[in-house]
Parts: structure tokens; C-alpha cells; sequence
């Protein structure tokens, strides 16, 4: 009979890095999950704390850490060197991050067309920490077909000033881009589909010759939308299946 030291319950990113600590000093570990944890519904930053008025992750923690019953309160002391670890894991594979603990927590779009205060991000995202500029615009370019990325609502929402509130600088609320537009791409191969899943996105992606083929595809529904080198600034959001291996 298979026999453990310790059962972890749960694979998000507590349960995942609390597995491979113990696998780290010899312990015998079994994963039990149900379900989708917090890696597969999450944009891949690491929101560590975002409380209202809180400028940085760190003024976050120690804020929530005086919260009695918080697990801030108990655990306030190891988010520094918890975040450190799984930095350390993941850019070991490739994955490296943008942010810390101190530096100004910015309000990044969602693709449910909201926004969330972050202040770590995978490095592919850190043009989203920067501060938008006057004339900036953001066009939210989706895949035909692609049922969990819906484009046009997105942008509806993100035109919103109110999503944007803390965006700014210094946590002001004036901070979002001046525009937010849509585009959607129909990629090769993917003509007439109307069921596209990450999978079959992600597993595409890995394919050289078909990836520069879709990123020539993308450029152009981006430029069609008005977001052209030369014509002033802009950022594009796009959906979070752009390949599995690489």
C-alpha cells in the first residue's frame, strides 16, 4: 500500500509550493485536488496584498497582519521569503517574474473585463505595471472561435473610468488608458471553428512556423484597429493561451 509522510489537499499555489518544500528535505508527499485550483483560473501574478489605500504589497501585508484571526497575523513574516522560493522554482523553468513586495501596486485589466491591483507579474506582463500615459490606448485583441476570451465585452467594461480606479501613479484614480477598443483574429487553420479551447490554442503555439504565421495575423487585426508603430502609444491585451511548452 502507497504510504505518505504528508497529504497535501489542494494543487493552488499554497498547497504546490508547500508540496515542493517538503519534496525538498526528503518527505514522501502526496497532492490531493479536486477540481481547478487558483493556477488554472488566475492570470499568473502574485497577488500577495491589495487592501484599500495600501500602495505596495508590503504596506498590504503589514496592514492585514494586524487583523486579528488574518493568517497575515500568523504568517505575515514568510510571504518575503514564501515569494522568494517560488521565484527561485520558477525561473528555474523559464518563468521569471517582474515586481516585488515594495515596489507600487498597479491596476492591470482581467479578461473579465475588470482590473486587479498587482504589483508581481510574470515578465511577458510587465508593460502592465507601467503607468499609462495621456494618450495611451489598449486594444483587446481575441481569437475567433475562442470560447473563455470575449473581446468586445472585455473592452465595454475596461472602457469604464471607474474599472481603473488606483491605476495611477500614486494610487490616483485617473490612471487608465485613454481608449480601450477590441479586435478579433481568426488564426490559421481555425476557420469555421466556433469551440476553440486553451489546449488546442496552447499546443498550436508551440509550433514555430504556425506561430509566426498567427502573430502575422495578430499584428495586422492590431494595426486594423488603429494601434500602429508610429502612431502613438498603445498595449494589447491578449488571451493567456500563447503555448504550453515554450
Amino acid at each position: 500500500m502507497p504510504t505518505a509522510d504528508v497529504v497535501v489537499v489542494g494543487a493552488g499555489l499554497a498547497g504546490l509550493g508547500a508540496a515542493i518544500a517538503l519534496a525538498d528535505i526528503g518527505a514522501r508527499v502526496e497532492v490531493v485536488a479536486r477540481g481547478h485550483a487558483a493556477t488554472h483560473w488566475t492570470p499568473g501574478g502574485f497577488d500577495c496584498a491589495a487592501p484599500p489605500g495600501a500602495l505596495t504589497s508590503r504596506a498590504g501585508i503589514d496592514r492585514l497582519a494586524t487583523r486579528v484571526g488574518h493568517p497575515y497575523a500568523i504568517l505575515g513574516e514568510d510571504v518575503a521569503p514564501g515569494l522568494a522560493f517560488l521565484r527561485e522554482i520558477l525561473a528555474a523553468e523559464g518563468l521569471a517574474y517582474r515586481g516585488g513586495l515594495d515596489d507600487p501596486l498597479r491596476a492591470v485589466p482581467t479578461a473579465i473585463g475588470a482590473t486587479r491591483r498587482v504589483g508581481v507579474v510574470p515578465l511577458g506582463q510587465g508593460p502592465a505595471l507601467e503607468p499609462w500615459s495621456a494618450e495611451e490606448r489598449l486594444v483587446v485583441c481575441g481569437i475567433a472561435g475562442f470560447k473563455d476570451f470575449w473581446p468586445a465585452a472585455i473592452a465595454a467594461s475596461l472602457a469604464r473610468p471607474a474599472v481603473w480606479a488606483g491605476a495611477g501613479p500614486d494610487g490616483d484614480p485617473d490612471g487608465g488608458p485613454a481608449r480601450v477598443e477590441s479586435v478579433t483574429v481568426e488564426l490559421p487553420g481555425q476557420a469555421g471553428r466556433r469551440n476553440v479551447n486553451a489546449l488546442e490554442l496552447g499546443r498550436a503555439f508551440d509550433d514555430p512556423a504556425w506561430r509566426r504565421a498567427a502573430f502575422q495575423r495578430i499584428g495586422r487585426g492590431v494595426g486594423a484597429a488603429g494601434l500602429r508603430c508610429g502612431r502613438g502609444p498603445g498595449r494589447v491585451a491578449l488571451p493567456a493561451a500563447l503555448g504550453i511548452a515554450k
